[in-house]
């Protein structure tokens, strides 16, 4: 299972993904900050949780649903491999970038507020 999840990594390597796990936490630390200083903490959860990660989960499957859809799935189809296993390892991938995002946007926010 191992080398599933290192494929797709390979493959997300060079996509948007990894810059938008560092950007979408950010956005919400800025717009949180900008437009509600007095309650900021509950702001950047709000904002967080509501509006950007949903949309985060919906670009992250995209992309990489994407990845091997462009070729309609010949490249993943032909290969002698588990099927299941290679939709395991997205989805995997997909939690764990999820999760990376998440621990960031609570930890920036900690910093934000110590710094205040």
């Amino acid at each position: 299972m191992t080398t599933y999840l290192k494929a797709e990594n390979i493959k997300i390597r060079h996509t948007a993904i990894p810059r938008l796990a560092l950007l979408a936490p950010l956005a919400t630390i800025l717009l949180s900050f900008f437009l509600a200083c007095d309650f900021f903490m509950v702001d950047n959860y709000n904002w967080w949780y509501s509006m950007i990660l949903p949309l985060y989960i919906t670009i992250i499957s995209g992309i990489l649903m994407q990845k091997d859809g462009k070729m309609g799935n010949r490249a993943v189809i032909s290969l002698p491999i588990d099927l299941k296993k290679i939709w395991i390892a997205k989805i995997m991938i997909g939690v764990e970038l999820l999760g990376v995002s998440d621990l960031r946007d609570i930890i920036r926010s900690r910093l934000v507020i110590q710094i205040i």
